[in-house]
């Protein structure tokens, strides 16, 4: 061994244990400033608290899906919900260091952000060499981050969780743009994480990729080999074959979950993302770049300094040593924008919602931070020491000012008065206890208690509560009441509006702005007429049994090939039914069939069509039929509009109801 390789070794473990180091005390710094935040945390609410019933399943190693998604699948691995479970085990199961379970996920969150924020400055160190031109970009980065959204610091809420492995990405991809192998594993980890967390990371890191490989060999050619060495190079690529096969393997362990989940559940959750890609409609480009430009000119810096700063990069450094590395940040900025335009344009449903491109505040942090670095390559003498140390002071100070700020969403992180509505829930009688959720304009409310609920249930092993009307996919499948627990079990509508139903039951209860009601079906009145517009808790709660949607104003419509009505009617008196129904034609020439079972005897038949579609259809009640009749409508050809290319809605539609009259 050469004196230089012992240099070299001496230096290599050097730089380990001061990175060591650095992130001990970025996970020390984070988790003393959010103490109080971490104290308080208790049973959690709304999105924590869906996220808390698969960490359950992560600490059993059974989680294989990601967190759910409000358009009605789970992203496609559980990365980032394993994180948070080994902060549950490790912090309160094992050690009960902190107060909760939440309180544990929180002190995960802080080691979490704390690895990425210590792996930005290992990439930049790598391209740098200058520790202190390492701080200066790091601290700059952050102080930008912190104003653009202080919560990407500790926030346990997703899209937050996202944004600094997106920054390694974007750092990991400018190195790989230079020719530069040593950001391989970070680009493979960071990668993982992100596709693992969102199904639209998927094309967002395949784009970047591809435009880094790109400008690889745009670079490789204006500045020579030596500078920026070509990925298509046979003898690069052997040279590097080690780091490549580290990178791919430590990638394979991302996939591993959703190759499992797809031959367990054929053909998986790959089908669902391919079909809301393909009904999802389309923005314009030009309100797909406003969108993008919004992450430039509102919460961190004004546009015009952003681009200003692009420009620094590239004159500053022009002819200098740093120009290569310059220049492939500037191809991972504008990859990352392309990209981000790309998802925005065919993936993002709604526009409005700016939290789906949260990660990418990120990258005008990285080009003003860059800038930064630029303009201190050119101050000569004792003056750039000085002028980089105040920079980073201030900043340090500025990051400090915005993350003591409690999140926004601390509410949610504790509800002591869901332990004390558990033990009411308990007492209701054999669970589980089937719930019908309300709807309405407080349905956020209603869903962040219950399922809140769920997982406090959950920790404790018991099987608490099912959902049976307005299910939604946040509660996951587990959740949904199967045929013999509604017919078994006490059924309850819970709402914030009172009251939901005429009933003087004494299970009926209020607590947490929450009501309880006993369902009973009221004995209608013959003659009588209902209908949804006006009547809508009655039919949600009463008359629409299995396979009805929600709401569409003043009818409902069925989902999936059979649905049920429930009616309870004065036997012998009722001697008519008839159905206010429409069917979903979604084309010219579509047709509909649909057929009436009581018991099953085909009672009625109709045809729909594009001249004979809404109408009345009438039917007689058998004879044989008792106080309590059930009616099942079977649809021969329900559709979705996301199958005609319409819309994004998924639902199997058949038939429309506005109402009912009984003779």
């Amino acid at each position: 061994m050469t004196a230089n390789d012992t240099t070299d070794e001496v230096g290599t473990k050097r730089i380990r244990y001061i990175t060591i180091c650095f992130f001990i005390l970025i996970a020390l710094a984070l988790a003393i400033v959010n103490r109080k935040v971490i104290a308080e945390a208790g049973i959690e609410l709304g999105d924590f608290a869906a996220n808390s019933l698969l960490i359950q399943d992560a600490k059993s190693l059974s989680l294989l899906k990601g967190n759910y998604s409000r358009v009605g699948f789970n992203h496609p691995g559980p990365a980032i919900l394993y994180v948070l479970a080994a902060g549950e085990i490790l912090f309160y199961d094992w050690t009960r260091l902190v107060p909760s379970p939440m309180s544990g996920q929180l002190i995960a969150v802080v080691i979490y952000s704390a690895f990425w924020i210590t792996l930005i400055g290992a990439i930049f160190y790598r391209s740098s060499k200058s520790f202190v031109g390492t701080a200066l970009f790091l601290t700059i980065f952050l102080a930008v981050s912190a104003f653009s959204d202080f919560h990407v610091f500790a926030g346990a809420w997703f899209p937050h969780l996202y944004y600094f492995p997106f920054a390694v990405f974007t750092l990991a991809v400018a190195s790989l743009a230079c020719g530069r192998s040593d950001s391989l594993s970070a680009l493979a980890v960071s990668t993982g994480f992100l596709i693992n967390g969102h199904v639209s990371f998927v094309s967002t890191t395949g784009i970047m990729l591809g435009g880094a490989l790109l400008a690889n060999q745009v670079l490789s050619r204006s500045n020579g080999a030596r500078a920026c060495p070509s990925w298509m190079s046979l003898k690069f690529l052997s040279k590097n074959r080690s780091a490549l096969y580290r990178a791919l393997a430590l990638f394979s362990i991302f996939l591993t979950p959703i190759v499992i989940e797809t031959l367990i559940h054929f053909p998986g959750p790959v089908a669902k993302y391919v079909s809301f890609g393909a009904g999802n409609t389309r923005n314009g480009t030009l309100d797909a770049l406003s969108f993008v430009i919004s992450f430039w000119g509102e919460a961190s810096l004004p546009l015009m300094l952003n681009v200003f700063c692009i420009g620094l990069i590239y004159v500053c450094t022009r002819g200098e040593e740093y120009f290569t590395e310059a220049l492939g940040v500037l191809a991972a900025v504008f990859g990352a924008t392309v990209a981000l335009v790309f998802y925005a344009v065919v993936g993002v449903d709604n526009l409005t919602f700016k939290y789906l491109g949260l990660f990418y505040y990120s990258v005008p942090a990285i080009a003003v931070a860059t800038a930064a670095y630029c303009i201190y390559l050119q101050i000569h003498g004792d003056r750039r020491q000085i002028v980089a140390i105040m920079a980073i002071v201030m900043s340090v100070v500025l990051v400090g000012s915005k993350i003591t700020k409690a999140p926004d969403y601390k509410s949610q992180y504790s509800e002591p008065g869901i332990a004390k509505l558990y033990e009411k829930i308990t007492s209701l009688g054999p669970l589980p206890v089937v719930l019908d959720l309300d709807p309405g304009n407080d349905w956020g409310y209603v869903w962040g208690h219950v399922v809140g609920l769920q997982a406090y249930a959950k920790r404790r092993g018991v099987d608490l509560l099912c959902v049976n009307r307005n299910w939604h996919i946040l509660f996951t499948e587990a959740a949904k009441c199967t045929p013999q627990q509604i017919r078994d079990h006490k059924e309850f509508a819970v709402s914030t509006s009172s009251p939901i139903l005429e009933t003087d039951s004494a299970s009926n209860f209020n607590f947490l702005g929450l009501l309880f009601y006993s369902v009973a079906p009221p004995l209608l009145p013959v003659p009588c007429n209902v209908t949804i517009a006006r009547d809508k808790f009655l039919f949600r709660y009463s008359i629409l049994g299995k396979g009805w949607s929600s709401f569409d104003g003043d009818f409902a419509w069925s989902d999936g090939k059979e649905v049920e009505l429930l009616l309870r009617v004065p036997p012998k008196k009722a001697k008519l039914i008839q159905l206010d129904l429409a069917a979903y034609l979604p084309r010219g020439n579509s047709v509909q069939h649909v057929e009436v079972q009581s018991k099953g005897t085909i009672v009625a038949s109709f045809d729909f069509g594009p001249t004979a579609n809404r109408g009345i259809r009438s039917f007689a009640i058998p004879e044989s039929s008792d106080e309590q009749i059930k009616l099942e409508l079977l649809i021969s050809n329900p559709v979705s509009p996301l199958e005609e290319k319409l819309s994004v809605d998924a639902r199997k539609l058949g038939v429309g109801l506005y109402g009912i009259r009984i003779e």
